[in-house]
């Protein structure tokens, strides 16, 4: 974030699954219009997959759109796995919630 604002900290609890993205989607969507940069902390997400995925990249769209960033901080191990397998790795890479130089989406 190069604009000094700090990043909002969205944390997603529980599954993050085709079963609950309908819940999830919006959600995500309303952090995004109220705040320019959001972390997302997903460290107790028990499920993750393509939904979850989508839902990430939406994110990740929505914030560029409106100059923001979206990005993942702190992963549960179902998140790094699958990440991992999809090759999702390098399109979310690790942050911390401080400050970091050069946003990347998500």
């Amino acid at each position: 974030m190069s604009d000094g604002a700090r990043a909002e900290v969205f944390k997603v609890a529980g599954p993050m699954t085709i079963y609950r993205a309908a819940e999830l989607k919006p959600e995500i969507l309303a952090q995004l219009e109220q705040h320019v940069h959001v972390v997302f902390d997903l460290s107790d997400v028990s499920e993750f997959d393509t939904a979850g995925a989508q839902l990430l990249l939406l994110a990740s769209m929505q914030a560029l759109e409106r100059r923001g960033t979206a990005r993942v901080g702190a992963r549960s191990q179902a998140v790094s796995l699958a990440l991992g397998t999809l090759g999702l790795q390098g399109t979310f890479p690790d942050c911390s919630c401080g400050t970091w130089q050069s946003p990347v989406a998500l």
